[in-house]
């Protein structure tokens, strides 16, 4: 099974939201779980795991994770060609996961390859 998971923030807290399908050939979702967050941290650039990180853990810890064999988070794996760890690098290591996706249609500005990957247009 596949996990796609994202979280909104707002004034209130945060909420955060996974998908979960059998395939990328999926016609629909299997099911959709959300919950509702307290607050979190104000958004630190380049450091954007300390506050996405704790939603998204309270979401997986919702869920047998036996049977989910891929995360998908947005987010980068590295910010910079020096491997500075993003998003992507905390779920996979707090998770212990060992399939994982890490997506983002931005450009982090440190990154030459996040450079050359983001040049196209996003339309996922």
């Amino acid at each position: 099974m596949i996990l796609a998971v994202d979280v909104y923030y707002y004034e209130a807290g945060a909420k955060v939201v996974g998908v979960l399908f059998e395939s990328f050939d999926s016609k629909a979702p299997i099911d959709i779980i959300e919950k509702l967050l307290p607050p979190q941290k104000e958004y630190e650039p380049g450091a954007f795991y300390k506050r996405e990180l704790p939603c998204i853990l309270e979401l997986v810890n919702m869920l047998n994770r036996e049977y989910i064999e891929l995360i998908i988070v947005d987010g980068y794996v590295y910010l910079d060609d020096h491997k500075k760890k993003g998003l992507g690098s905390y779920v996979f290591e707090a998770l212990g996961a060992s399939k994982g996706i890490s997506l983002s249609c931005t450009c982090f500005k440190s990154s030459m390859a996040s450079l050359i990957l983001s040049s196209k247009k996003c339309d996922i």
